[in-house]
Parts: structure tokens; sequence; C-alpha cells
């Protein structure tokens, strides 16, 4: 005889492959010739925080916009003494010679789909040491249910 077990996918299992679906229907690297800085998006019970590490970018030159259900991250990198990304600093400023360059200086936008259970109305932006902490509450109706359990003494 026979024996077949069927198991069921955790809720955890069920939230991770949602999650996975969800975010990796955009590209991992951006369509245009930018560099993609790394990118981390972490769940949580009660909100999705994106982290993205944006060494040597001023706070001010960030821009996060929301948009239809599509999230935005936009900025750009300034190369050696705040120049910017044309034809002549790549080449470099007349009198500068460069022996190695690996640092990217150029515009980087990134865009991400929502889901619809994230509040974006209450977005909130932080900057810390380079790095761009964006925490995205999930609407109440989307937060895990938790149900008392009640015992009867006897």
């Amino acid at each position: 005889m026979t024996r077949y077990i069927v198991r069921r996918p955790t809720r955890a299992a069920s939230l991770d492959r949602f999650f996975n679906d969800l975010w990796n229907t955009f590209p991992a690297e951006p369509e245009n010739n930018s560099v993609a800085p790394p990118i981390d998006i972490i769940e949580r019970d009660n909100t999705v925080e994106v982290q993205v590490n944006l060494p040597g970018v001023n706070p001010d030159d960030v821009n996060i916009e929301f948009e239809d259900g599509v999230l935005t991250i936009a900025t750009h990198f300034e190369g050696a003494n705040g120049e910017e990304a044309n034809e002549e600093s790549e080449e470099g400023k007349e009198g500068t010679n460069y022996t190695r360059r690996e640092r990217y200086h150029g515009a980087y936008e990134r865009s991400l789909r929502v889901p619809d259970s994230l509040d974006t109305q209450n977005a909130a932006a932080n900057f810390e040491n380079g790095v761009l902490y964006l925490t995205l509450p999930k609407k109440p109706e989307a937060q895990p249910l938790r149900i008392p359990i009640n015992v009867s003494k006897n």
C-alpha cells in the first residue's frame, strides 16, 4: 500500500513566494546603461523596508516618487571633484590622467512595482551612512491577524 503525504505550504512560504514573484517582475539591472546600486527589500509583520546603497550621494539629490503603483528612486552620482557625467568628464578634464577609473558617475533610476497592500501615503525615508532606508507600512487589512485564544477554566 502506498501512502501519500500532502503538505500544505506554510504561511511564511506562501508569503515568500508571493513577494519573490512580485519583486522579480522587474529586471535586476536597469534597462538603460546606468549602474544599479544594490537594493534590499525586507518584509516585516507591519512594514516593508527598501534599502538602497547610495554612497557619496547627497540626500537632497535623491528623488522618491510613487505613481500608478510604481516606486521610483532616482539620483545622480558625481565623479571625482564633483564632476557631472558628460563626454568631457568621461575622458577626463585637461590635466587629469586616470590610471584606473572604476567609480561610477551619472544618472541612476530604479523602479519597482508596489503591491496595493502597502500604504504609500505614510511612507518614511531616512538616509544614514550612505544608505537610503524607505519604510512602507502595510495597510491594516494586509497585516497579520492575531486571534487570541480563550482558555476555559474547569
